[in-house]
């Protein structure tokens, strides 16, 4: 709810605008993450974010302090916002650009139990594939699920990516090492819903 926080709004009002039928994407690259990092306080960014607890907002700040652009690099996050109660309930988008090599790697996230299975995410995902291909000019999107996440791997397969194959210990979670299975798309291969 943005209208419940006190900051200025001119970088927020401004960020590009997706509009599906139950959702609006709204875009947030370096420039405006950076802003909100540096000008919402704790309570204010777990607003705007759409986290309801302190572990929630404490990865968020972590991922911003461990992220923002690097060379060659850059991301480009879509918040999603349920417009019936204009809540931000997730996120969508490329966590990782190589710009150089014109590809992106695509993440993306429901912040709450209670708005999983409802197609939110199935909503947003082609709108922000289409928005990789067409104005961010990407040639490759990759996506990485875990191996037992299997409504992913669905979502993924039925938006035209195909299975590429495991990475072994890839990732460290709760100090243990997991598997992801990676997956990738090219714009003639993407599936319109």
């Amino acid at each position: 709810m943005v209208q419940e926080l006190s900051v200025n709004y001119k970088m927020i009002e401004t960020a590009h605008i997706i509009e599906t039928p139950h959702l609006k994407l709204r875009e947030m690259g370096p420039a405006l993450h950076q802003y909100l990092f540096k000008n919402l306080n704790r309570e204010e960014l777990k607003v705007f974010f759409g986290h309801d607890t302190e572990a929630a907002i404490d990865k968020e700040i972590q991922m911003y302090e461990e992220k923002l652009t690097a060379f060659n690099k850059s991301f480009c996050l879509f918040h999603l916002i349920e417009k019936s109660s204009n809540q931000t309930i997730g996120w969508c988008g490329y966590h990782h650009i190589a710009t150089r090599h014109n590809r992106g790697e695509i993440g993306y996230v429901i912040n709450q139990q209670k708005n999983w299975g409802k197609g939110y995410m199935k909503e947003a995902l082609y709108e922000v594939l289409k928005y990789g291909f067409e104005t961010l000019k990407l040639h490759r999107i990759e996506a990485l699920t875990a191996k037992n996440n299997f409504v992913s791997q669905k979502l993924l397969i039925q938006r035209g990516f195909s299975y590429e194959g495991l990475l072994a210990e890839h990732y460290y979670i709760n100090g243990v090492y997991e598997d992801s299975l990676m997956f990738s798309l090219l714009e003639r291969n993407l599936i319109h819903p």
